[in-house]
């Protein structure tokens, strides 16, 4: 008796359609994220004034530690949906561009290995990825160079990354001015993530419809006749 298997015949999902359930995955991670990393800068904002408090007046251990234990959930819970939105979209990003390619009648440029490094490796990824959404944009029709919904999510990203790096490079310091204006570089850096992750949502849908505009077949045309045998009576 042998093992139960897939029938043959059934044909494996499209680019086109993984590509639709990876943007559809995406979409409640990019809003949680957004919406994580708004909390993490109020954290950080209510974390600032109470430094300014502390300078004339004697703080509460109750408030204070209230105060830390947002600041580190909000801290730990942003970044951990960032990364698994990350991943969600780089993948979408192999699936919507070999999708984009395979409608054009050709093969994508570029292995599924290297846009997944030039998305997801830091630092790299600031210049890399920018590139691959607009070829991806290319493919689906776009100009050639990035649309404007491209190059400010391409800016915000870039600014993201720059300011996450500043603000850790300023704790290094240990002087207690500088833990007071990396407090302030870290709502900064909270809420430009959050953009982040509000522009990438967009890029994903926008680039989601187009691809699948271009999958689908022309709309048949239903137009009214008369029999030629009608016209010749008439």
């Amino acid at each position: 008796m042998h093992p139960l298997t897939l029938a043959e015949g059934v044909a494996a999902p499209s680019d086109t359609v993984r590509a639709r359930a990876l943007a559809a995955s995406a979409r409640p991670l990019l809003v949680g994220a957004a919406v994580a990393f708004v909390a993490a800068a109020g954290a950080e904002a209510w974390r600032y004034g109470l430094l300014l408090r502390g300078r004339t007046e004697l703080l509460g251990a109750r408030t204070v530690a209230l105060s830390d234990s947002v600041v580190v959930a909000a801290g730990v819970l942003a970044p951990v949906l960032a990364v698994i939105s990350a991943l969600v979209v780089a993948l979408w990003l192999v699936r919507a561009r070999h999708a984009a390619a395979e409608h054009a009648g050709r093969r994508d440029s570029r292995s599924t290995r290297a846009v997944l490094l030039g998305a997801l490796l830091p630092v790299v990824n600031l210049g890399q990825a920018g590139v691959l959404v607009t070829e991806l944009e290319r493919s689906l029709g776009g100009g050639a160079g990035p649309s404007r919904l491209v190059r400010r999510w391409w800016a915000v990203f870039v600014l993201s990354g720059l300011l996450a790096a500043l603000t850790w490079g300023w704790r290094l310091l240990g002087t207690a001015q500088a833990q007071a204006d990396a407090v302030v570089l870290a709502g900064l850096s909270d809420l430009t993530a959050a953009v982040t992750a509000v522009l990438t949502l967009l890029v994903v849908l926008r680039c989601t419809e187009r691809l699948g505009g271009a999958a689908r077949p022309p709309r048949r045309r239903w137009v009214a006749s008369v029999p030629a045998a009608a016209r010749e009576s008439a």
